[in-house]
């Protein structure tokens, strides 16, 4: 669930990081993610993991968490 908080921290990432973490929050894949973006799946994931870690910074235990491999 997203909630204020969450959407208040994505505001406050780069725009590739906010839209990596927006695309793999609406369920999206990797590869799905990175044709969307115009990017490599590599380059996805590195987006998607510093995103996520600072939303982590911003939110602490509230930030939304995800594996990436």
């Amino acid at each position: 669930a997203r909630t204020a908080a969450t959407l208040e921290a994505l505001q406050h990432l780069p725009a590739q990081q906010r839209e990596a973490v927006v695309l793999r929050l609406d369920g999206r894949s990797i590869a799905e993610a990175a044709a969307i973006a115009g990017t490599t799946p590599g380059a996805m994931k590195v987006r998607v993991h510093r995103g996520y870690t600072a939303l982590r910074k911003l939110l602490g235990a509230a930030a939304p968490t995800e594996e990436v491999s």
